[in-house]
């Protein structure tokens, strides 16, 4: 569930999966190194990576859970606007 700008990684995921249903098989498709990690699901995870590297999610969330920092809000308003 996502409330007050926080959300549980599986919550995440769900919401992205459901964003990316009409995409590419390819992304669906296992990992050669993992072959229970599909493709969209690792990507996610190094862009969360990137994402707290920036700033645009806290750093210090509890495990599981991701959090929009005020840059990360910021950002997400700029990006509507375009």
């Amino acid at each position: 569930m996502i409330e007050n700008n926080s959300g549980n990684v599986s919550s995440a995921f769900e919401m992205l999966l459901e964003e990316i249903e009409t995409e590419k098989d390819v992304d669906h498709k296992p990992l050669a190194s993992d072959p229970d990690m599909p493709r969209w699901r690792n990507f996610a995870q190094w862009a969360r990576h990137t994402m707290r590297q920036e700033g645009l999610l806290k750093d210090d969330s509890p495990h599981g859970t991701w959090e929009i920092t005020d840059a990360g809000r910021a950002r997400l308003a700029e990006d509507q606007q375009a």
